[in-house]
């Protein structure tokens, strides 16, 4: 009996079918500045540069325009002296910062700029007024080829924070994949749950990455944990 009961269990496995969610994959919010051009700012090497730049603009959550304007322009002369031929950004607010960002750069400027808007669908929609999120960027000298967010809202708990913006360039015949993340930190965990919790979160959001790696790509991985130790990636022939 007990042999016959899992032949048959064995035989009605292949017509059930388990519902599983899914990370949201979608096209990011893009911008294109039509007076810059897509050349690189260096000619032997690629600069990839990724920054925190913390509550951007303003530096924090609810800053005031005066506190705009100071970091905004620390931000631009610091970025215009470093030259980053493709730039990395995490806690920047929106589409709308980082095009005033690009404007307050010296020329030339970045061409390609996306930014991610986690949390909500993103289709027919070009602009998120000023709402505050911590959100991811890129900002490009290069063209990309392919450009997608990843938004983990969908994903059952332990749920990871945010997502991954993702961006592919053809870049002197390499296929050069980037992604960018801004991870849940452990910031303020008092309790052990918390952490562990944390630490799930983080384990999600890295298993969600690699299932989606192409072969024969050359990646640039930030994993920012934001307040915990350093753990980026670079890319290696």
């Amino acid at each position: 009996m007990n042999k016959i009961t899992l032949l048959f269990l064995i035989s009605i496995l292949p017509v059930i079918s388990f519902a599983r969610e899914e990370p949201r994959i979608e096209k990011p919010l893009v911008l294109l500045d039509q007076e810059s051009r897509t050349e690189p700012y260096h000619e032997n090497f690629i600069r990839i540069c990724t920054w925190n730049i913390e509550w951007f603009p303003a530096g924090q959550r609810n800053g005031a325009e005066q506190a705009t304007q100071w970091q905004l322009a620390a931000v631009a002369n610091l970025i215009s002296k470093i030259k980053p031929d493709i730039l990395l950004t995490q806690e920047t607010r929106n589409l709308a910062s980082l095009k005033r960002l690009n404007e307050n750069l010296n020329r030339p400027r970045y061409r390609s700029i996306a930014s991610s808007w986690f949390y909500e669908e993103n289709e027919g929609k070009t602009s998120m007024g000023d709402k505050i999120q911590q959100q991811c960027g890129i900002l490009s000298r290069y063209p990309w080829e392919n450009i997608r967010e990843i938004d983990f809202a969908p994903l059952p708990n332990p749920r990871p924070t945010r997502g991954w913006l993702m961006a592919q360039f053809q870049i002197n015949e390499e296929q050069v994949t980037i992604y960018n993340g801004h991870l849940k930190s452990n910031y303020g965990a008092k309790e052990e749950s918390t952490r562990l919790q944390n630490y799930a979160k983080r384990e999600s959001a890295i298993v969600t990455f690699e299932v989606s790696i192409v072969d024969g790509h050359l990646f640039f991985i930030d994993l920012e944990l934001s307040h915990q130790p350093a753990s980026s990636g670079s890319w290696v022939r």
